[in-house]
C-alpha cells in the first residue's frame, strides 16, 4: 500500500478523475430525478387551479406550470387536485423510473462517498476496489437509462410526450458512470503502488569443476603479522590423496638494550 493521499503517477490521475466522473454523474442522476422537466407536453390547461395552470412538462414528481400571467413554475402534484393525479401515480412505468433512477442516485452517493475518502485511505490502490467500483459505476448507468421509461408510460402516451431537460441529464449521468467504470478499469496497477509481489530472484549455482592436486604436491603459504611474527604453513599430498599440514611460527629476536 502506497502513502497517505497518494495519487501521483498515472494511476492515481486516473482514478482522481474516475472520482470526479463519478460525482458528475451523480450530481446529474439527482438532477434528472428532481427537474420538473424531464418531458415536455404540448399543453395541458389545469382546470381545477385557480390561476387556470397550462401545465407544459413534468417530471418524476412535479410538473411545470404556466399561469395566466405568462409565469412558469414546478409545483408538486400532492398539493393539487390536478385531474390526472391517479394515473400519474399509478403508471407502472413512471414508478419503474422512480424506483430505478432513485435506485442509481443512492448507489453511485455512496460509491461516491466511499471513493473520496479511499483516496486519502488508499483503498483505490486495491485492485479488487477499484473493480467493485467500476461494476457498480455501469450498473447505475443501466439504472439511470430506466428512467426514460417515463417517454413509454401510459402517462406520457396520454399526453404526447416529447425529449426535454431531464433527458438530457439522464444522457450526461449515464456517459459519466461509462466514464467512471472505464477509469477504474483501467488505471495502472504498477502506477498505483499496486500490492504486487516484488519480482522473484532465482538463485542459480554452477559447479566449479574441481582437480585434485597431483602427490607429492607441496604448497608453503606464509602469514606475516603486524608484529613481526611470520606463520608458514606447508601442505603436502601424499600418494594416498590424503594431506599433511605443517606449520610453523616465527617471532622476530630484538636486540636487548644494556
Amino acid at each position: 500500500m502506497g502513502d497517505c493521499c497518494d495519487v501521483s503517477g498515472r494511476g492515481g490521475f486516473a482514478t482522481v478523475m474516475a472520482t470526479l466522473l463519478l460525482s458528475i454523474g451523480w450530481a446529474l442522476n439527482a438532477a434528472a430525478i428532481g427537474t420538473c422537466r424531464f418531458v415536455t407536453v404540448d399543453g395541458l390547461r389545469d382546470t381545477d387551479q385557480a390561476d387556470q395552470t397550462l401545465v407544459t412538462a413534468f417530471g418524476m414528481y412535479t410538473f411545470q406550470g404556466t399561469d395566466i400571467y405568462g409565469s412558469s413554475y414546478c409545483y408538486l402534484i400532492e398539493y393539487t387536485t390536478f385531474s390526472s393525479n391517479l394515473p400519474f401515480w399509478t403508471d407502472p412505468k413512471m414508478n419503474s423510473a422512480r424506483i430505478t433512477g432513485g435506485t442509481a442516485a443512492f448507489m453511485t452517493f455512496c460509491c461516491m462517498i466511499f471513493c473520496w475518502c479511499a483516496l486519502c485511505c488508499g483503498c483505490l490502490k486495491i485492485k479488487g476496489v477499484r473493480r467493485a467500483l467500476a461494476f457498480f459505476s455501469l450498473l447505475g448507468c443501466a439504472l439511470a437509462g430506466c428512467m426514460f421509461l417515463v417517454n413509454n408510460s401510459n402517462f406520457c402516451a396520454m399526453n404526447a410526450c416529447s425529449f426535454s431537460m431531464g433527458g438530457g441529464l439522464v444522457i450526461g449521468a449515464m456517459l459519466a458512470y461509462v466514464a467512471a467504470g472505464v477509469l477504474f478499469c483501467a488505471a495502472p496497477d504498477d502506477e498505483l503502488g499496486e500490492d504486487i509481489l516484488p519480482p522473484q530472484v532465482t538463485a542459480t549455482s554452477t559447479a566449479i569443476p574441481t582437480t585434485n592436486p597431483e602427490a607429492g604436491t607441496v604448497t608453503i603459504e606464509k602469514t606475516e603479522l603486524a608484529d613481526g611474527t611470520v606463520t608458514t604453513k606447508k601442505t603436502t599430498v601424499n600418494a594416498d590423496g590424503s594431506q599433511t599440514v605443517e606449520e610453523t611460527t616465527e617471532t622476530p629476536m630484538y636486540d636487548a638494550k644494556v
